[in-house]
């Protein structure tokens, strides 16, 4: 059996200083204002890829609820097999609502309404009234 015990973070910031973010390779977390762990991530460089999810990268899962995001939580580890293995059992044993990859014991709630703005929450709304009155059109 392997054991592996979540190491202490190497620093945390709050989201407003997120430009401070170490260019060394890691795991970063998410957190709420509340405290409540919210995503893990892995990074060859952690400030690039924070800075991903905060501008809005066509590639950041969680774009639209980045809003939530209070301060941020980070690890070097700089062995890239180290840094999968590390973020995969985060994930698996801390279990954030945010992340969808790499969960394996859990259900993630990533596209639950609460992290949506209003805003969002309307455009759902209209695209979902849209799209049930295509399905009814095409079934009449």
């Amino acid at each position: 059996m392997i054991n592996i015990e979540i190491p202490k973070h190497s620093g945390e910031l709050s989201i407003d200083q997120y430009k401070e973010c170490p260019v060394e390779p890691g795991i970063y977390a998410f957190y709420s204002k509340e405290g409540e762990l919210l995503y893990i991530g892995k990074a060859h460089s952690i400030i690039t890829r924070v800075k991903d999810h905060i501008r809005g990268y066509s590639g950041s899962n969680i774009t639209e609820i980045i809003h939530n995001v209070a301060h941020i939580r980070y690890w070097f580890i700089s062995d890239a097999v180290d840094r999968d293995i590390y973020e995969t059992y985060m994930i698996n044993k801390l279990q954030p609502p945010w992340n969808c990859e790499k969960v394996y014991t859990y259900k993630t709630s990533r596209y639950d309404d609460i992290w949506l703005t209003d805003e969002q929450l309307h455009k759902r709304t209209e695209i979902k009234k849209e799209n049930d009155q295509v399905y009814l059109n095409l079934n009449l």
